[in-house]
């Protein structure tokens, strides 16, 4: 059985479960760390093309703006076209104490989790709209693990640089912040749900079903 069918049997069978509660953060009043995650399904002519989770979130970046606070806007999805899968990483780079200032693309970008990462495997890198980077990687052992870690754990960090062997900005996003409300006069009080991961997760069952039954015989 290859990665994709260990992929497929483990998330049709239910092996993957998430109970949906609501919940607003008390702790974490930081601009920094996550400010939203909202699932997102895409269509074509009605037929299920992927699932994707649209993220938002601040960091210093120490690394190349001497702490300077930066925004990190994109998704990550689970795409399918005919027998074919893909984890894909969309990732725009925001300077947010420069007035008016761009997105920009990173030179690389890769997801990791607590035992997998996508920084290692083959991948494929192009450019997307103005400002954004897009990484597609392939199904294998390593973004099956990573993908079952992060609705596990409901948790999930990116990595970039700006440049070819420039070194990482490390960027921690919780999958269940769906807002970050902002309190006077510089704190925040994070929302939280399991919605956006339970909604994936379904999204994520209906595409590999639809996967399966392209599969060679």
């Amino acid at each position: 059985m290859n990665a994709w069918h260990r992929l497929a049997h483990a998330v049709v069978i239910g092996c993957l479960t998430a109970q949906a509660h609501f919940a607003i953060a008390q702790d974490d009043a930081s601009i920094y760390g996550t400010h939203s995650v909202v699932f997102q399904p895409v269509r074509s002519s009605g037929v299920l093309q992927s699932c994707t989770l649209l993220y938002r979130a601040t960091q210093a970046d120490y690394a190349y703006r001497n702490g300077s606070p930066i925004v990190i806007v994109g998704n990550i999805g689970v795409h399918q076209q005919d027998a074919n899968m893909i984890l894909a990483l969309k990732i725009g780079v925001k300077d947010l104490d420069v007035p008016n200032a761009p997105f920009t693309r990173p030179y690389f970008a890769y997801l990791q989790t607590q035992n997998a990462t996508t920084a290692k495997g083959r991948s494929d890198a192009r450019d997307g709209d103005e400002g954004f980077r897009l990484i597609a990687v392939g199904l294998d052992d390593a973004s099956i693990k990573l993908i079952f870690e992060m609705l596990d754990a409901g948790k999930v960090t990116i990595g970039f640089n700006r440049n070819k062997n420039g070194i990482d900005v490390l960027v921690p996003i919780d999958l269940k912040v769906f807002d970050a409300e902002p309190l006077p006069p510089q704190s925040f009080r994070r929302k939280r749900s399991d919605e956006a991961i339970t909604q994936f997760l379904g999204c994520f069952k209906e595409i590999l079903q639809q996967g399966i039954s392209k599969l060679p015989k």
